[in-house]
């Protein structure tokens, strides 16, 4: 499959961005990282969730066409 059905969820650029994102504001850091992580972790399951989602909608499409 191309990227075009599969974009790649870069987590480490992602991280990155926020992490800029955060620097604009004056979070304690102990606030900061809580939010930090809690993004990442919304992040990472919410990319999981939507590749899993392309994969059922794929092989039912796939299954349809038999």
């Amino acid at each position: 499959m191309s990227k075009q059905f599969f974009p790649v969820f870069d987590e480490q650029k992602f991280g990155e961005d926020i992490g800029r994102i955060l620097d604009k504001f004056q979070f304690s850091g102990e606030l900061r990282r809580k939010i930090f992580s809690q993004i990442m972790e919304y992040a990472t399951e919410n990319a999981r969730f939507e590749q899993e989602q392309a994969t059922q909608r794929k092989a039912i499409k796939n299954d349809n066409n038999r």
